[in-house]
């Protein structure tokens, strides 16, 4: 996995680190300083912003909500060009309330993750035909990242790798990578608690649970994101069909793409 050099460790920036090195299953290799996945980014100081500004990156797509981005907001145009920062218009991610019901047991947050990846393809399908476009225009090095850097940016990095080749195990183990670099419950939940932030949208219903309940719901279980791939293939035939079919990336896209990241 050669952590130490995928992870970019750098002040400010939640669980940022670099798509590359991972092999192909015919013999290729990702290219470093390509494609990077994160979750907010900033505040920076000018040290860590000239970190930062050093990975070259030419392309911002950035998924979280509204509400995420006015509370967490960070100057992209410290980065790149205002035309090449992406963001959607969009306020719900899941409906957590209505999903735990009167059982808010750690079981049931569990199966409320496998719903959350079962449903997340399909609502993002859009920002994934807007990032193969810009992958396949070569307006590389380009970032993705959404809040916490796990859920909607894993499930978006997990359909860039697997398409590229990169083999199921691997883009696995690239997701559950996240639970080694951030402790969700000490480093996001508490400091958001302490700061009264437990009413804002999306985060009331999950505050308001035990840790305990809410440990699966912060975790990168490699089951959820396996069971989403494996929705995606058993209802399109396979990720590629799903990204054509609902995402807008098209052969041409992806052949292009990899023909962009990969290097044999």
């Amino acid at each position: 996995m050669m952590d130490s050099q995928r992870i970019v460790r750098i002040e400010g920036a939640r669980n940022l680190r670099d798509l590359g090195g991972y092999e192909t299953a015919d013999g290729g290799r990702v290219r470093w300083r390509m494609l990077f996945r994160s979750g907010t980014l900033g505040p920076f100081d000018d040290k860590h912003l000239a970190t930062l500004q050093a990975l070259n990156i030419r392309t911002i797509c950035d998924l979280r909500t509204n509400t995420e981005r006015r509370r967490e907001p960070f100057a992209f145009n410290d980065l790149v060009a205002a035309e090449s920062y992406l963001a959607w218009d969009y306020d719900t991610v899941h409906e957590w309330a209505r999903s735990f019901g009167r059982d808010p047991s750690p079981a049931t947050a569990r199966r409320v993750m496998f719903e959350v990846y079962e449903s997340l393809p399909g609502r993002f399908a859009d920002r994934f035909g807007t990032i193969f476009g810009k992958l396949a225009a070569g307006e590389t090095p380009l970032l993705f990242n959404c809040s916490a850097g796990k859920d909607r940016t894993g499930i978006t990095a997990a359909l860039i790798l697997t398409v590229l080749g990169v083999p199921r195990a691997t883009v696995l183990e690239d997701y559950a990578l996240s639970d080694k670099i951030v402790d969700y419950e000490r480093e996001v939940v508490q400091p958001r608690l302490a700061a009264g932030d437990s009413a804002a949208a999306g985060f009331a219903e999950i505050a308001a649970l035990p840790p305990f309940v809410r440990a699966p719901l912060l975790a990168s279980d490699p089951d959820y994101l396996d069971h989403a791939l494996a929705h995606l293939e058993r209802t399109h035939g396979s990720i590629e069909r799903f990204l054509d079919e609902a995402g807008g990336a098209n052969v041409a896209l992806i052949a292009e793409t990899r023909k962009r990241l990969i290097e044999y």
